[in-house]
C-alpha cells in the first residue's frame, strides 16, 4: 500500500469562471497530466500525474471569485510518498508545480 501525503491550495484567477476551466485544462495537458475528467457541472478537474520519480494525482475546483470576471482555483494535490525520491523534493510541490508553471506557459 502506499503512503499519500496531501495539500490544499488556492489561488485567483483573472478570468471568469468558464474562462478559467478552459485555461485550467490547457495548463493540465501542457503539464504532462494523463487521465484528465472534467466535470463541467461542478467547475471540476481531476488528472494524474506520473513520471519517472513523482506519482500522484491533482483535483481542481474552479469557483466564482470575490468580484465580477475574476474566479478561484482551488487545488488538492496528493502524491506518493514511498519512494527515495521523495526524500530530496517534495513530490506534493513537483505537481502542483507542474499545472501551476503550465498555467503561464
Amino acid at each position: 500500500m502506499a503512503i499519500r501525503n496531501s495539500r490544499d491550495e488556492s489561488f485567483d484567477l483573472n478570468q471568469s469562471e468558464e474562462q478559467a476551466f478552459a485555461i485550467c485544462l490547457a495548463a493540465l495537458s501542457k503539464g504532462g497530466f494523463s487521465s484528465v475528467q472534467q466535470n463541467r457541472t461542478i467547475s471540476q478537474i481531476s488528472a494524474n500525474y506520473h513520471k519517472f520519480t513523482v506519482g500522484g494525482k491533482i483535483e481542481i475546483t474552479i469557483k466564482a471569485g470575490p468580484a465580477a470576471g475574476k474566479s478561484t482555483v482551488c487545488m488538492h494535490t496528493t502524491a506518493n510518498m514511498d519512494n527515495i525520491y521523495a526524500l530530496f523534493t517534495s513530490p506534493i510541490d513537483k505537481i502542483a508545480n507542474a499545472f501551476k508553471n503550465s498555467l503561464d506557459a
